[in-house]
Protein backbone atom coordinates (compact mmCIF):
# COMPACT_ATOMS: atom_id res chain seq x y z
CA UNK A 1 0.00 0.00 0.00
CA UNK A 2 2.87 2.37 0.80
CA UNK A 3 4.49 1.65 -2.57
CA UNK A 4 1.26 2.54 -4.38
CA UNK A 5 0.66 5.77 -2.47
CA UNK A 6 4.28 6.97 -2.66
CA UNK A 7 4.63 6.11 -6.35
CA UNK A 8 1.32 7.77 -7.21
CA UNK A 9 2.23 10.87 -5.19
CA UNK A 10 5.60 11.19 -6.87
CA UNK A 11 3.98 10.63 -10.28
CA UNK A 12 1.46 13.41 -9.69
CA UNK A 13 4.23 15.78 -8.62
CA UNK A 14 6.31 14.87 -11.64
CA UNK A 15 3.25 15.36 -13.89
CA UNK A 16 2.91 18.97 -12.68
CA UNK A 17 6.58 19.64 -13.45
CA UNK A 18 6.33 17.82 -16.80
CA UNK A 19 3.46 20.09 -17.86
CA UNK A 20 5.31 23.15 -16.62
CA UNK A 21 8.45 22.17 -18.54
CA UNK A 22 6.46 20.91 -21.53
CA UNK A 23 8.61 17.80 -21.51
CA UNK A 24 7.36 14.86 -23.56
CA UNK A 25 9.94 12.58 -21.96
CA UNK A 26 8.72 13.43 -18.45
CA UNK A 27 5.08 12.97 -19.53
CA UNK A 28 5.96 9.55 -20.94
CA UNK A 29 7.70 8.70 -17.68
CA UNK A 30 4.58 9.80 -15.80
CA UNK A 31 2.48 7.44 -17.93
CA UNK A 32 4.88 4.57 -17.20
CA UNK A 33 4.93 5.38 -13.48
CA UNK A 34 1.14 5.53 -13.36
CA UNK A 35 1.01 2.03 -14.83
CA UNK A 36 3.54 0.89 -12.24
CA UNK A 37 1.51 2.44 -9.42
CA UNK A 38 -1.65 0.68 -10.60
CA UNK A 39 0.30 -2.57 -10.81
CA UNK A 40 1.42 -2.06 -7.18
CA UNK A 41 -2.23 -1.56 -6.20
CA UNK A 42 -3.30 -4.79 -7.91
CA UNK A 43 -0.39 -6.69 -6.34
CA UNK A 44 -1.41 -5.35 -2.93
CA UNK A 45 -4.98 -6.54 -3.54
CA UNK A 46 -3.71 -9.95 -4.65
CA UNK A 47 -1.58 -10.30 -1.51
CA UNK A 48 -4.54 -9.37 0.71
CA UNK A 49 -6.70 -11.95 -1.06
CA UNK A 50 -3.92 -14.52 -0.70
CA UNK A 51 -3.67 -13.95 3.05
CA UNK A 52 -7.44 -13.96 3.42
CA UNK A 53 -7.53 -17.25 1.52
CA UNK A 54 -4.76 -18.73 3.69
CA UNK A 55 -6.47 -17.71 6.94
CA UNK A 56 -9.85 -19.00 5.81
CA UNK A 57 -8.36 -22.43 4.97
CA UNK A 58 -6.01 -22.73 7.98
CA UNK A 59 -8.84 -23.24 10.50
CA UNK A 60 -8.67 -27.05 10.45
CA UNK A 61 -5.18 -27.87 9.20
CA UNK A 62 -5.24 -31.59 9.97
CA UNK A 63 -8.63 -32.11 8.34
CA UNK A 64 -7.95 -30.02 5.23
CA UNK A 65 -6.60 -32.88 3.14
CA UNK A 66 -9.42 -35.23 4.12
CA UNK A 67 -12.03 -32.50 3.53
CA UNK A 68 -10.55 -31.75 0.13
CA UNK A 69 -10.58 -35.43 -0.86
CA UNK A 70 -14.21 -35.72 0.23
CA UNK A 71 -15.29 -32.65 -1.75
CA UNK A 72 -13.39 -33.26 -4.99
CA UNK A 73 -15.89 -33.80 -7.76
CA UNK A 74 -18.77 -32.62 -5.58
CA UNK A 75 -20.61 -29.37 -5.81
CA UNK A 76 -19.54 -28.00 -2.41
CA UNK A 77 -20.25 -24.23 -2.08
CA UNK A 78 -17.27 -23.66 0.24
CA UNK A 79 -14.84 -25.34 -2.18
CA UNK A 80 -16.31 -23.42 -5.13
CA UNK A 81 -15.93 -20.14 -3.21
CA UNK A 82 -12.28 -20.93 -2.42
CA UNK A 83 -11.63 -21.89 -6.04
CA UNK A 84 -13.11 -18.57 -7.20
CA UNK A 85 -10.95 -16.65 -4.71
CA UNK A 86 -7.86 -18.53 -5.85
CA UNK A 87 -8.68 -17.77 -9.50
CA UNK A 88 -9.21 -14.08 -8.68
CA UNK A 89 -5.90 -13.97 -6.82
CA UNK A 90 -4.06 -15.61 -9.71
CA UNK A 91 -5.65 -13.21 -12.19
CA UNK A 92 -4.61 -10.26 -10.03
CA UNK A 93 -1.05 -11.59 -9.86
CA UNK A 94 -0.72 -12.36 -13.58
CA UNK A 95 -2.73 -9.84 -15.56
CA UNK A 96 -1.54 -6.49 -14.10
CA UNK A 97 2.18 -7.22 -14.62
CA UNK A 98 1.43 -8.38 -18.17
CA UNK A 99 -0.60 -5.26 -18.89
CA UNK A 100 2.11 -3.16 -17.24
CA UNK A 101 4.87 -4.59 -19.42
CA UNK A 102 2.78 -4.23 -22.58
CA UNK A 103 1.83 -0.65 -21.73
CA UNK A 104 5.44 0.27 -21.02
CA UNK A 105 6.46 -1.05 -24.44
CA UNK A 106 3.69 0.99 -26.11
CA UNK A 107 4.62 4.16 -24.16
CA UNK A 108 8.28 3.70 -25.10
CA UNK A 109 7.44 3.26 -28.79
CA UNK A 110 5.13 6.28 -28.79
CA UNK A 111 7.75 8.40 -27.02
CA UNK A 112 10.48 7.36 -29.44
CA UNK A 113 8.38 8.03 -32.56
CA UNK A 114 8.91 11.79 -32.68
CA UNK A 115 12.69 11.73 -31.97
CA UNK A 116 13.18 9.04 -34.61
CA UNK A 117 11.29 11.10 -37.22
CA UNK A 118 13.35 14.14 -36.26
CA UNK A 119 16.58 12.27 -36.97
Amino acid sequence: NFAFVSFLGFTMLQFVFALTARSDAMLADCAAMTVDAITYLFNYAAERMKHKLEYSTDDDDEDDEEDYEETVGHNNPQTNRLDKRELQRLLLELIPPSVSASTLVVVTIMTMKQPIHTI
